[in-house]
């Protein structure tokens, strides 16, 4: 890992759910998320490509994400998750090495919302 190591393992895919529930932005299936680019991808690999199969397990390099605890107005938190500024820099660079026979499919986010 040429790069300072942020990355992160929690923070999920982009898909129209998200973009709906989340964002409150309608995008009437029209719209690219990290999950149907997945899903695309994976389709060209196979004919029985079962929804269950694809469920997109980010590994988000150079994505700098902490949990930030909101206090309410009864004391009560609430935690959530805040995508930062990336500490990554230009020529940042991580080296993968499979140990096992594996399809690993990369997006690059295209949210824009």
């Amino acid at each position: 890992d040429a790069s300072l190591g942020v990355h992160d393992l929690v923070y999920p895919a982009c898909d129209s759910w998200r973009y709906v529930e989340v964002l409150r932005v309608e995008v009437g299936g029209a719209h690219a998320s990290c999950a149907e680019n997945l899903r695309r991808e994976l389709a060209k690999m196979t004919k029985d490509l079962k929804d269950e199969v694809v469920r997109a397990k980010p590994l988000n390099l150079f994505i700098h994400v902490e949990f930030v605890c909101l206090v309410g107005i009864e004391g009560v938190g609430t935690e959530m998750m805040e995508v930062l500024r990336s500490v990554s820099r230009a020529g940042d660079y991580v080296v993968l090495r499979a140990e096992v026979e594996c399809v690993a499919v990369m997006s690059a986010c295209p949210n824009d919302l």
